[in-house]
């Protein structure tokens, strides 16, 4: 894939050299121009070449729509791309949030069978479940994103909302700072991966009373959510091809000049013009 600036001045899009599909449209563009001096000198020499060809039948408005209908074409063409990724991109941030909804969701209601025996174990399993999951989903958030948020000092999830965690004891939460500024590890994998052992620590000491077979549904749920937030990801960061891209520019910034000469020879009126 070839990387671009989505944001670069539509000239220098233009004129960029790299990537571009410019040096190869040169070995058919310059032989094509060559031809053209050839057959203007030819009309300039001999006149009756001009009506034998029929090239003075070619208008500067013919040549005005041409150019313009080919840049409509582009233009709807990644419009329409453009809008398919933005409804797919929404698409999948709401499956994100509902698959991980409902997996916390199960874990609090199975959490429920051992409420009278085990108070203080599955209460402190569903507060650190509930901050983990809202730390995966703000620092998910963050990485569509793009750049962190601009969030107090000290925060996990950048300018995103989620629950205190403070609640977290400190060994947790070096745990995570080390991950990502010393090791760079993606944060929302190691937040997965926390919650995951997590759950197979409260199967094991009795927090969860729940058959292995249904409690497997919670880690599918789980998973399907981390694929979602990947073809999220997949979205925002492969850009509309450069070629394309570059080629648009280029239609635009000659129609943005050939529109000027061709009203001009439309209209008489200034106001017009």
């Amino acid at each position: 894939m070839i990387h671009y600036d989505n944001e670069m001045w539509i000239v220098r899009l233009a004129m960029r050299w790299k990537g571009s599909v410019a040096p190869q449209a040169c070995l058919f563009a310059v032989p094509s121009g060559g031809l053209c001096v050839l057959l203007m000198v030819l009309n300039e020499m001999y006149p009756e070449f001009r009506d034998h060809f029929a090239s003075s039948t070619i208008t500067s408005s013919q040549l005005w729509t041409a150019l313009t209908a080919v840049l409509a074409f582009a233009i709807g063409v990644r419009t329409n791309k453009a809008y398919a990724r933005f409804w797919e991109g929404t698409t999948l941030l709401h499956q994100i949030r509902g698959e991980w909804f409902d997996a916390v969701s199960c874990l609090i209601a199975f959490s429920s069978l051992a409420r009278h025996t085990k108070p203080a174990q599955v209460q402190d399993f569903r507060h650190a479940l509930i901050r983990l999951m809202s730390l995966c989903h703000g620092s998910a958030l963050e990485e569509i994103q793009g750049s962190p948020g601009k969030g107090r000092k000290g925060d996990e999830a950048g300018g995103f909302e989620y629950l205190d965690l403070g609640g977290l004891d400190q060994p947790t939460l070096s745990y995570l700072r080390r991950c990502k500024e010393r090791m760079g590890f993606n944060r929302v994998e190691v937040v997965i991966h926390m919650m995951q052992t997590l759950i197979v620590d409260a199967l094991d000491n009795g927090t969860l009373k729940i058959p292995p077979p249904i409690l497997s549904r919670v880690f599918q749920t789980i998973s399907r959510g981390q694929v979602n937030l990947m073809n999220c990801k997949k979205i925002k960061e492969t850009l509309f091809p450069f070629p394309y891209v570059q080629i648009i520019s280029v239609l635009l910034v000659s129609l943005s000049f050939l529109t000027p000469i061709v009203v001009s020879g439309l209209v008489d009126n200034y106001h017009w013009g």
